[in-house]
């Protein structure tokens, strides 16, 4: 090993330990500073479609709650029916950007769930999917409250 590269390792920062490994959502990160706005995130396994998303679990110091998990649990034995919700307002969005879209599962995928702070189906949540049909690939968000779609976010 060179000098270089010793004093390479020596200066590399270590890896970030995560601030809570919970038993359902693994390791996460916690963005939290007391306010509205705190919030958890775990990048998992979504088991149904085995594919890495981000999970985002609106929730301050303390973590994920109980109901929390229940609504993440919930979610994953019934996303097609929140994936059949979101579909019309994201594939009318893409269209108002002018994206073809010939099919909501072949031109979106999904890439992150924002969990609500007290993790009730009626609270405020979030299902973001990446269009593939789009050469930038934003990514589409879909704000949920009490069964629907209340707005439609683009960014990247």
């Amino acid at each position: 090993m060179s000098i270089v590269d010793k004093i390479k390792e020596i200066l590399r920062p270590a890896p970030q330990e995560p601030d809570l490994v919970h038993p359902v959502f693994g390791e996460m990160d916690a963005e939290v500073c007391g306010d509205e706005d705190d919030f958890w995130q775990a990048n998992i396994i979504f088991k149904p479609l085995n594919k890495e998303i981000a999970v985002n679990v609106l929730a301050g110091a303390e973590g994920p709650s109980q109901s929390q998990v229940e609504f993440y649990k919930s979610f994953e034995s019934s996303y097609i029916n929140d994936f059949n919700l979101v579909a019309p307002s994201l594939i009318k969005e893409a269209e108002n950007w002018s994206i073809k879209v010939e099919d909501f599962q072949s031109s979106f995928l999904f890439v992150s769930l924002t969990i609500p702070k007290l993790g009730k189906r009626d609270g405020k949540w979030e299902l973001s999917f990446e269009c593939l049909e789009d050469a930038n690939l934003h990514m589409f968000t879909a704000e949920i409250e009490n069964s629907s779609v209340v707005n439609v976010r683009i960014d990247g």
